[in-house]
């Protein structure tokens, strides 16, 4: 395999003339991008590296990766894991120098990746956007976005759905990178929690929702009948009397089909995420779009299942294993959110958030799962106790612990997830951010 890169001395320079928006710069990226799409994820090291007209040779010995630094010469530079290494090579009477970081993986396989992004800064949102096939360009095929503080890429798309916010980018035959900013409509109690869970999936290396007007308008016309009848918020609100105040067609529907919670729809649709029992719908990929209520006060209907809301054909671009929280995720929970409803374990709102991972093979033949977890920082990782979460019958796919106590704020975590998958055995891990 021979990849073809562009040096890093102009790189900046190609990025920043091919992406046009109010405000660009380059940034530094500190660690490898990671994605829970296969494409994205950070390439090979192969047996050669060419740049332009450059060639570099690479060596993997018992698991310890040396390359050559200078084109032509033999490969004398021991690479570390994290390491940021330069290239050097001559081009006519031009010096030129390319920077690639290094890492290796629980396997010993070494991946490489460009050590820089494109911030665009469309005003009421910035994205990231990574060159991830290292060709000198940015485009719709092969290249990712990210939120623009870290985390997960996503495919780079024509449209993006970013907080509550529609993205749509241009690139013209030229090569040249531009986009657009327009709001979601939508009431401001919708498009606030609209923007929560498109942060919250985004931070995930999750594609973001649209807001479909018809299922929202069905929402909020239960919600308004469930204020009329005076709702407790415990009994049965998944139906309306006739002739009882507030009765709708479509408010009937909503009630049949949707998540109905005695919180605001914002604080609904993060509980919703972070609870194990209800986690798997609003992480799964293949969720485009939903419906929210958009009436005043603490009473949510939020209709994750009506038509519409999935993809028809599921996609096969994610990673065999959806991990909740995802690899360089930044601003995970801490606690287990209080309003989840029915305990999974006993005393579980004493403790962490849920950290699940779900496999996309829903027949997979899943034997002895565990899992463990490190706070990371000091100079030895400190490991954690953790209780395993009970199976449910409805997500039979999907496996995870919880921290026996609530995780610090702004630490580093590392979750190591355990099992046997079709007789193989299966590792998978995340390191992640706490906010």
């Amino acid at each position: 395999m021979q990849v073809t890169l562009i040096p890093s001395s102009i790189l900046g320079l190609v990025l920043c003339a091919i992406v046009a928006g109010p405000f660009v710069e380059s940034v530094v990226l500190e660690d490898i991008p990671t994605s829970q799409v296969q494409a994205l994820l950070a390439p090979r090291v192969p047996e050669l590296l060419e740049f332009g007209n450059a060639s570099f040779a690479t060596e993997v010995e018992d698991g310890e990766l040396r390359v050559a630094t200078r084109a032509g010469e033999p490969r004398r530079y021991s690479v570390s894991p994290g390491d940021v290494v330069e290239f050097h090579w001559e081009r006519g009477e031009m010096s030129l120098t390319r920077s690639l970081r290094f890492d290796r993986e629980l396997d010993r396989t070494w991946r490489y990746a460009t050590t820089e992004a494109t911030l665009l800064d469309l005003g009421a949102v910035s994205v990231r956007l990574v060159d991830v096939n290292l060709d000198g360009s940015i485009d719709f095929v092969r290249d990712g976005f990210g939120a623009a503080g870290g985390g997960p890429l996503l495919p780079l798309a024509p449209e993006l759905l970013i907080a509550d916010q529609r993205i749509t980018l241009t690139r013209s035959d030229e090569g040249v990178m531009s986009g657009e900013s327009t709001s979601v409509r939508g009431s401001p109690i919708q498009l606030a929690a609209l923007a929560r869970i498109n942060e919250l999936r985004l931070d995930q290396g999750l594609p973001g929702l649209a807001l479909i007007p018809e299922l929202s308008r069905g929402c909020s016309h239960h919600a308004e009948y469930l204020i009329a009848n005076d709702w407790d918020g415990e009994s049965d609100a998944t139906r309306q009397r006739p002739g009882a105040p507030k009765t709708t067609r479509e408010g009937r529907l909503a009630a049949r089909v949707s998540h109905i919670l005695p919180l605001s729809p914002e604080r609904a649709l993060e509980v919703l995420f972070l609870a194990p029992a209800t986690r798997p719908l609003l992480s799964d990929p293949d969720l485009e779009a939903i419906g929210i209520s958009g009436t005043a006060g603490d009473i949510a209907v939020i209709d994750l299942a009506s038509r519409g809301t999935h993809r028809e054909l599921p996609s096969r671009q994610w990673t065999p294993e959806i991990l909740i929280p995802a690899p360089a995720s930044r601003r995970f929970s801490t606690n287990y959110p209080v309003e989840a409803g029915p305990e999974p374990v006993k005393n579980a709102r004493r403790m962490g958030p849920p950290l699940t991972i779900a496999l996309r093979d829903l027949g997979a033949d899943v034997q002895g799962y565990e899992a463990e977890l490190y706070q990371l920082g000091g100079k030895i990782p400190r490991k954690l106790p953790v209780v395993i979460l009970p199976l449910r019958e409805k997500a039979p796919n999907v496996f995870g612990v919880l921290p026996k106590r609530a995780l610090k704020a702004d630490a580093r975590y590392e979750v190591i997830h355990r099992m046997s998958v079709d007789g193989e055995p299966r590792v998978v891990r995340a390191r992640f951010e706490t906010r």
